[in-house]
C-alpha cells in the first residue's frame, strides 16, 4: 500500500492507535506523492510476489491525480486479467478516517499472483521495469495469451504502414520523438522499435498520404523488418562480420560463444570455442579473466543470439567467495537473459550503437578520451597491435578503437591465441592502461544511461564491475 508522508502517514499512525489498523497482508510505503506510482511500480510488484497493490489517497490529492492513476491501474488489471490472474490486483483506496479505511480493506479479496516471484532488479526506466515484468507474468501465467486487448489510450502498441500507399519519403521518421520509427540509412528500408513507441501518433498527422496508423487492436508488433520495403515483419537480421583482430586471417575459436559456471575448482565462464593449444596451463583466475573479456567483446560486437541468451539464462552464480559486486552484476545479466529474446535483444542494439546518423552510444574508445584527428589514438594504437604481432583482418571496417576489438585484444593477451602464448602480465597492464582505461568507464556509463537500453544495462554494469577489478588488480601488481 502506497501513501504519502502528510494526511496518508497520519490516517495511518491514527488507525493504528484507535483500532486493528491494516490487515497483516499490507505492507505500507511512504511514498513522495501518490502520483509518482504508475505500471513500472505496479506491475513489478505483483512480479515479485504481491496479490495486490492498493494506493490510500487521505484527501490531499487533486482527481486528476487520481483519475490517471486509475487509467494506469486499468492498463495493470487488462494485462493480469488477459494472462489468466484472476481478482482485482489494483485499487485507489479513498478514506478519511479509521473505519472507511478498516471497511475499504475488508472488501478488497486477494487476488492471483504468478507461482514464482521474480528475481530481477529494476533500473530507473520505466519502460525497461514494466517490460521485465511483462516478460515475468507472460512465464508464469496460468494461460497463454498471444495477444491482449488494452484501454484506450494504452503507450503499448504497433505501427502499421500501408504499403501501398507509402512512398518511402520518411517523414514520419523525421516526425517520432523516441526513434521508434528508424529508415534503413542506405537502403530503402522502414524500421519500427515498439519498445520506444509512446502511441503519439505524430507518425499519423505527418504523413499526408495517410500511408501510417496506429493498429486499432493495440497488438504489440513482436517483429522487424529484415528486407527492404518489409515493415514490421518477422525476420532475422544477417550475421555480423567478424571483428577479431588476430593476424593473417587467423582465428582460435569458432564464431557462436556460449557461457556456462561450473564449480569453484574451475573457471566460472568458458567461451565455446576450439582449445588454444598452450605450452603451460592457464590457471583458473586468467581464464576467466579470458573468458569474461571474450563475453564482453561478444556482447558489444553484436547482440546475443538466441544460444548465447539461453546459455546465459542457464549459468550458475559466481560462488560467494567471489567479488561481490562483481557476482551480483553477474546475476542481473543471468536475470536479463532469461527474459531476453534474439529479436529484441538486436533491436535494442541496433537503437543504441546503430541507427540512423549519429549513434545513440558511441562503441570507440577515441571519442571519450577527446581525441583529435591529427593525434587519434587509432594510429598508435595500429603500430602498439603490429608490435604485439595483431591487427585488423583486412575483411573488418570497424576501426581498431572499438570497444569490441579492445576487449577481444586483451582476451588473446590474458589467454594466449593460436600459435602464441599468453602476454606478460606488464605487457596486459600497459595495454589495459593506454587503451581500455581512459575511456571504458565513460562508455559503460553511457550504455547504462542510454535511452532504451535494457539489456545492455545488465552488460555495462558487469563490464564495470568486471574492469573495477582489473583496474585495482594492475594497479597492486
Amino acid at each position: 500500500m502506497f501513501h504519502n508522508g502528510d494526511d496518508g502517514h497520519e490516517l495511518l499512525r491514527g488507525a493504528a492507535t484507535a483500532g486493528p489498523g491494516l490487515p497483516a497482508r499490507a505492507l505500507p510505503l511512504e511514498t513522495w506523492h501518490v502520483a509518482a506510482v504508475g505500471l513500472d511500480l505496479l506491475l513489478p510488484a505483483i512480479a515479485y510476489g504481491a496479490a495486490q497493490v492498493v494506493v490510500l489517497s487521505a484527501g490531499s490529492e487533486d482527481r486528476e491525480y487520481l483519475a490517471a492513476l486509475r487509467e494506469q491501474m486499468a492498463i495493470g488489471e487488462s494485462i493480469l486479467t488477459g494472462l489468466g490472474y484472476a481478482g482485482t490486483h489494483f485499487a485507489v483506496i479513498e478514506a478519511r478516517d479509521a473505519p472507511s479505511l478498516e471497511s475499504a480493506f475488508a472488501r478488497l479479496a486477494p487476488a492471483a499472483e504468478p507461482a514464482a516471484a521474480a528475481v530481477f532488479m529494476l533500473g530507473d526506466d520505466k519502460r525497461t521495469a514494466i517490460e521485465f515484468a511483462v516478460e515475468h507474468l507472460v512465464r508464469h501465467a496460468p494461460r497463454r495469451a498471444d495477444a491482449i486487448a488494452l484501454p484506450a489510450g494504452a503507450p503499448f502498441g504497433e505501427v502499421l504502414v500501408d504499403r501501398a500507399k507509402c512512398t518511402m519519403c520518411m517523414a514520419c521518421v523525421g516526425a517520432c520523438p523516441e526513434s521508434a520509427l528508424m529508415d534503413g540509412v542506405d537502403l530503402p528500408l522502414l524500421k519500427f522499435l515498439e519498445r520506444n513507441c509512446v502511441q503519439c501518433g505524430l507518425c499519423e498527422l505527418r504523413e499526408l498520404r495517410e500511408a501510417v496508423r496506429h493498429a486499432a487492436d493495440g497488438r504489440r508488433d513482436a517483429g522487424k523488418a529484415c528486407r527492404p520495403f518489409d515493415v514490421c515483419q518477422r525476420g532475422s537480421a544477417a550475421p555480423a562480420a567478424d571483428v577479431r583482430r588476430l593476424p593473417r586471417g587467423g582465428h582460435d575459436g569458432v564464431e557462436e560463444r556460449g557461457v556456462r559456471a561450473e564449480d569453484g575448482s574451475r573457471f566460472l565462464m568458458q567461451a565455446a570455442a576450439t582449445p588454444v593449444a598452450m605450452r603451460q596451463p592457464l590457471l583458473a583466475e586468467e581464464a576467466a579473466r579470458a573468458n569474461f573479456y571474450a563475453l564482453l567483446g561478444r556482447l558489444f560486437h553484436a547482440a546475443p543470439d538466441a544460444a548465447l541468451l539461453r546459455d546465459l539464462a542457464r549459468a550458475g552464480p559466481i560462488p560467494p567467495t567471489g567479488d561481490a559486486a562483481l557476482a551480483q552484476a553477474w546475476q542481473r545479466l543471468v536475470d536479463a537473459s532469461s527474459a531476453m529474446d534474439e529479436d529484441a535483444a538486436g533491436d535494442e542494439f541496433d537503437a543504441l550503437f546503430g541507427g540512423v546518423g549519429k549513434s545513440q552510444v558511441s562503441p570507440y574508445a577515441g571519442y571519450y578520451t577527446g581525441a583529435t584527428a591529427v593525434d587519434h589514438p587509432r594510429v598508435r594504437l595500429r603500430d602498439e597491435l603490429a608490435r604485439l604481432g595483431l591487427g585488423r583482418r583486412e575483411q573488418v571496417s570497424e576501426p581498431e578503437d572499438h570497444f569490441a576489438g579492445l576487449f577481444d585484444v586483451m582476451r588473446v593477451l590474458v589467454a594466449g591465441g593460436a600459435g602464441r602464448e599468453r602476454a606478460a602480465l606488464e605487457v596486459q597492464r600497459r595495454f589495459f592502461e593506454s587503451n581500455l582505461k581512459p575511456g571504458v568507464g565513460k562508455f559503460l556509463d553511457a550504455v547504462a544511461g542510454a535511452r532504451g537500453a535494457n539489456y545492455y544495462r545488465s552488460v555495462a554494469a558487469l563490464g564495470a564491475a568486471f574492469v573495477a577489478i582489473e583496474t585495482e588488480s594492475f594497479s597492486l601488481d
